[in-house]
């Protein structure tokens, strides 16, 4: 069976989301590379463009003017160049805006192409909604514009969130809109003159919703939507995931053919259904490709192997699922984990095990997706090769 390039490419940043750099990060690493993103209200953040001073050692890239296009074409240079540990993301009001505007449904499908672009180095976001700034208020027709693109953002957020690893929402997006209508809305929450733009006292604001979703990223990592402080869609993590430990889980060796021994087995025409989660009874659900139009472009960087160490194993008629080791994985963090050779963090168990074996992962059949999908969580490192999946050991 050969896969489509789209889908191929979906699942790629399906994949992505196991092997990435962000699941390493330990708690406070977020804050060592920060920068700041978007347009005029990131290039004022603090009135003066200080955010800096908000978190201390950050970049601030924001731009007059510039929408969510201009992001998508400067973004991957930026990426490059300061190596984010975490992009603090506002655009999508320029793109609804002026003469050069698009409906809220292209802005969003712009925003997501951005995401999109973050997500796929492996740099975890923080975005702010539209805010309801009152000439736009008094406009009226505006206002439904923001409104409408917030209200795409929200449910993509909480989309990406369920396909990620558990735990690791790729996206926070913080609804400023209705956040600040809550709290009144008041005047001088803007610059005098302007009332377009934040006042000091707006961007205080705007500084306490972002630290609370930064602090959020060691706590409770599976908020998709923050309103004033407090997590409106919450992303929960299942207790009752699959555990694809290989000790309890033999029968994943390798066959020369998929067998099917229930209705949820894998078969030449894999179907999903939608009620079932990564986090579901279905170890072998994958998401669909996306039906939007948004940027599929491969990840620009995927993650690299630490040096190697070669583990022995014993010669068997089929590839042996783990090496013998001396090694002990237990009680490691993630973090830790996949930094000790001999060792692998295995998601759906949560846990830190023996990695899978050279000869095991090198023997998957990368075209077929049940593989794929064997090795992004079962100790292998799943990699994207000029769009040729390829699996290896993780300590060849």
């Amino acid at each position: 069976m050969k896969l489509s390039t789209t889908f191929i490419r979906s699942l790629s940043l399906f994949a992505l989301t196991f092997n990435c750099r962000w699941a390493a990060y330990a708690e406070g690493d977020y804050l060592d590379r920060v920068i700041f993103v978007g347009d005029s209200d990131i290039n004022y953040w603090g009135v003066q463009g200080n955010s800096d001073e908000f978190i201390s050692g950050s970049v601030n890239l924001g731009r007059n003017g510039w929408t969510c296009q201009d992001v998508i074409e400067a973004v991957d240079d930026w990426l490059h160049e300061y190596d984010p540990t975490l992009v603090v993301l506002k655009c999508g009001t320029n793109d609804l805006w002026g003469p050069n505007q698009v409906p809220p449904d292209g802005a969003f499908d712009r925003f997501t192409k951005v995401i999109d672009k973050i997500s796929a180095y492996g740099t975890r976001v923080i975005a702010m909604s539209t805010k309801p700034e009152i000439p736009v208020l008094a406009a009226g027709a505006p206002a439904e514009r923001w409104q409408e693109f917030n209200s795409l953002v929200k449910p993509y957020a909480v989309e990406i969130a369920q396909n990620a690893l558990p735990g690791l929402a790729p996206l926070q997006f913080i609804d400023s809109y209705e956040g600040l209508l809550e709290l009144g809305n008041s005047i001088s929450f803007y610059q005098p003159g302007d009332i377009i733009h934040l006042s000091e006292e707006g961007y205080s604001h705007w500084n306490e919703w972002v630290t609370t979703a930064i602090d959020a990223l060691d706590g409770d990592p599976n908020c998709a939507v923050w309103l004033n402080n407090e997590c409106e869609e919450h992303v929960p993590v299942s207790t009752n995931a699959p555990s694809l430990s290989p000790i309890a889980s033999p029968t994943l060796l390798p066959t020369s053919k998929p067998t099917v021994t229930s209705e949820d087995s894998p078969t030449a025409t894999p179907s999903v259904s939608p009620t079932r989660g990564l986090r579901g009874s279905d170890p072998t659900y994958m998401p669909s490709p996306s039906p939007s139009t948004r940027d599929t472009t491969l990840p620009s960087r995927m993650p690299i192997s630490t040096p190697s160490t070669e583990p022995t194993s014993s010669p068997t008629s089929a590839p042996s699922f783990m090496p013998s080791t001396s090694t002990s994985c237990e009680d490691m963090s993630r973090f830790d984990c996949n930094d000790t050779p001999g060792c692998a963090y295995y998601p759906f168990a949560r846990t830190c095990d023996i990695a899978a074996s050279a000869e095991f992962c090198e023997s998957l059949d990368m075209r077929y997706w049940w593989n794929m999908f064997k090795c992004a969580t079962q100790g292998c490192l799943f990699n994207f090769n000029k769009r040729s999946p390829t699996c290896s050991g993780r300590w060849n």
